[in-house]
């Protein structure tokens, strides 16, 4: 779809349980570029509670193609929509397109986008999380297989530095809170196997931390690291780092004792949520971040394979602003289980919606155990893939990208 340049006007009829609501359209380019909508004539300012009739004007100075419409709430209230119409001419106001709400809406930012508009619309694809090709992300940053001395320490500054000269763009890492608010990078709630220290990381101090060194593995010194100490990273340590060397973050939250928006909060600080994506174990905190940045990347990760509550959950969260993924374990596909069909039928179900799904963690030893499970994966639809070990051989010769072992047309949906 193509919106010419010129003026454009986005109309609608609205009202607001206790009147205290605000809006803002705005329609937004195939690149996620915002284009704000002013107000043209109607109430500035808080919605009444009787319906209003409002008109927005944006002025295009170029055409835009694969355009998304938001609306976006500057203030908490329930919202009633009716009416919502786009045209390119002031008077007689000629309707592009129109919806109409049959029930209310209550959330802080309002993603309103037309069925139509959606399916004729391309996704708007976050550049640093494109999953138009099956992607890798180093798990806990690594490139070398987990508790092994051979290697560089896992949620650490050095394995950011390898990942990056190994050629790696996605690196995973892991958040946790020390008892005085920090958020650190660790896999585990203590520090026992990772570090020549004890204790729980909830109930330490940022200080307390940094006493130990970071680069052990089963209470031996990494010989890579014999004569430095590796202390434990901030997240905002972290973000800065992987802003040096271009690296994408995959930020893995788990299940979360805090509240999301803290976190969310340091990546806002540094300026670089177009290039971090969050896995979290709560469809509860990614309809909550969503309501903050509709643009965000947001996998739902979970062991188990999604019910039919869960999937029409992810489907109904997804935009032509965000992405949407699913998280789960390769096991689920492997010949050995016995729901591998219907496993597979799940995958495919997601990835025609539209939600991107991914696999973990899958190394060398799982390649060898099951030669043909990267095909397989791809096959059915597979896009992204976590592994703490990209060194996958094939015909003796090693590869470093698991796009390079498979010769993989694009993904079609």
């Amino acid at each position: 779809m193509t919106l010419l340049a010129g003026i454009w006007y986005i109309s609608m009829r609205v009202k607001t349980q206790n009147g205290v609501g605000e809006i803002e359209p705005s329609l937004f380019d195939r690149n996620g570029v915002r284009y704000r909508g002013s107000w043209y004539s109607g109430n500035k300012g808080a919605i009444p509670t009787k319906y209003v009739d409002l008109k927005f004007k944006i002025t295009l100075t170029s055409a835009i193609e694969s355009v998304g419409m938001a609306i976006f709430s500057l203030a908490s209230d329930k919202y009633f929509i009716e009416n919502l119409m786009i045209s390119n001419k002031d008077i007689p106001f000629v309707t592009y397109h129109k919806y109409s709400f049959g029930s209310s809406i209550n959330e802080p930012s309002l993603k309103i986008m037309d069925e139509k508009l959606s399916r004729i619309s391309k996704k708007i694809v976050n550049p640093a999380f494109d999953f138009s090709h099956l992607r890798t992300y180093a798990h806990r940053a690594l490139v070398h297989p987990i508790n092994t001395l051979d290697g560089y320490p896992e949620n650490t500054l050095p394995a950011f530095e390898h990942a990056s000269n190994m050629g790696v763009d996605l690196v995973e890492i892991d958040v946790k809170r020390t008892s005085d608010g920090f958020f650190i990078l660790s896999h585990d709630e203590t520090i026992d196997r990772v570090s020549n220290g004890t204790g729980k990381i909830s109930e330490m101090t940022l200080s307390d931390l940094r006493q130990y060194d970071f680069s052990y593995v089963g209470g031996q010194k990494m010989p890579k690291f014999v004569n430095e100490l590796v202390k434990i990273p901030t997240l905002e340590e972290a973000i800065i780092t992987a802003k040096r060397l271009g690296l994408n973050i995959v930020l893995d939250i788990g299940i979360l004792n805090w509240d999301i928006m803290l976190v969310h909060n340091v990546v806002l600080a540094h300026n670089y949520e177009k290039h971090v994506m969050y896995n979290i174990q709560s469809i509860y905190y990614i309809q909550r971040l969503l309501s903050f940045d509709p643009y965000a990347v947001l996998f739902y990760t979970n062991s188990n394979m999604p019910d039919a509550t869960t999937i029409k959950q992810l489907i109904e969260l997804q935009s032509d602003l965000n992405t949407i993924g699913f998280g789960t374990q390769y096991t689920h596909f492997i010949s050995s289980n016995p729901q591998k069909d219907e496993n597979k039928a799940i995958v495919q179900q997601l990835v025609n919606s539209g939600i991107v799904v991914s696999a973990a963690t899958i190394n060398h030893s799982e390649i060898t155990q099951h030669p043909n499970l990267l095909d397989d994966l791809v096959s059915i639809g597979i896009q992204c893939i976590c592994t703490d070990d990209l060194r996958i051989e094939q015909k003796q010769k090693i590869v470093m990208n698991i796009n390079d072992y498979i010769q993989l047309a694009p993904i079609v949906r």
